[in-house]
């Protein structure tokens, strides 16, 4: 299974990224970027992929401070961050209650506890902090709980 995640992680910094070649913190350089969840580790340890036709972006704005996302077709506005030595605290605002199509596709209920319980502070579970340690690669984002459980984002590039 970690062998699995190195080989995950080696294809997502295959070349460096101007960007990434600076001298800011890597919980700095997530700023500004909108994020799409690529893979993640469930509640039992498991490796997966997001459930096909699901999506999980979110952007943390440099400027006002704010986190917005989207989760599958609900989106959610006016949350924030906190940033420290290398790890992010996100709180996301409240999401819009649509019922999304994805919504009944196979493993999307294991999935969306397994995100909650990741980058929600109010799903935070084991006794923690909310805390998510950074580790960025070329257009490539891992946050890694405490327990070492992880959600892998790639950069979205291009968007209007």
């Amino acid at each position: 299974m970690k062998l699995r995640f190195v080989m995950f992680i080696a294809l997502l910094s295959l070349s460096a990224c101007s960007a990434d070649n600076d001298d800011a913190p890597a919980e700095q350089r997530l700023l500004d970027r909108t994020w799409l969840l690529v893979r993640y580790t469930q509640l039992n340890g498991n490796e997966v992929d997001i459930v096909t036709g699901s999506q999980f972006r979110f952007q943390a704005s440099a400027d006002t401070g704010e986190v917005t996302a989207q989760l599958d077709c609900n989106v959610s506005s006016g949350g924030s961050y906190q940033l420290g030595d290398g790890f992010i605290a996100l709180q996301f605002g409240p999401f819009t209650e649509l019922d999304c199509p994805v919504a009944s596709e196979d493993g999307h209920a294991e999935q969306l506890s397994s995100i909650q319980s990741l980058a929600f502070q109010s799903g935070v579970q084991d006794g923690g902090d909310g805390k998510l340690m950074v580790e960025m690669h070329e257009h490539g984002l891992v946050l890694v709980a405490p327990n070492g459980r992880w959600l892998a984002f790639t950069e979205l590039m291009d968007q209007d």
